[in-house]
């Protein structure tokens, strides 16, 4: 059952990166996310903050995984959604700008957004080596097998 589960996945994965290169962009849509779609900080957060503030022919929008903290954003009068409804789907598959700190794959839902997304890394730092990879420590990652 559990191979089946993951053929499924697989599968879904494949047809959303479709539909996400398929799916015309809005150059007024940017999502935000970071630290694995698990916190609302650093850099994603100023800048988020900021386009908000200042820029109001962008639709900025705030994708967690977390529902305390999809919660934290909507109480600050700011646009969030889970990663994973159909709202936060349609509009990662929208996007025309996506700004993050970590990876695509950590901080959004990797397979809705397109090729033609640009990606604003705000992570900031010197790498001194393969620290994506160190990250995990000892803790098997299978999402790139595939």
């Amino acid at each position: 059952m559990n191979n089946i589960k993951k053929i499924t996945y697989l599968f879904l994965n494949i047809f959303l990166f479709g539909l996400a290169n398929i799916i015309p962009k809005s150059k007024k849509i940017w999502v935000f996310g970071a630290w694995f779609g698990q916190k609302y900080s650093d850099n994603p957060r100023a800048f988020f903050e900021y386009i908000n503030r200042n820029q109001h022919d962008i639709e900025a929008v705030w994708i967690t995984k977390n529902k305390t903290i999809l919660s934290q954003v909507r109480n600050k009068g700011l646009t969030a959604y889970y990663y994973l409804s159909l709202k936060g789907l349609w509009i990662q598959l929208r996007a025309n700008y996506v700004v993050l700190c970590q990876s695509l794959h950590d901080d959004l839902y990797a397979p809705s957004i397109g090729r033609q997304s640009k990606v604003i890394q705000l992570w900031h730092g010197v790498p001194l080596k393969k620290i994506m990879f160190d990250v995990f420590g000892d803790r098997q990652n299978n999402k790139y097998i595939v």
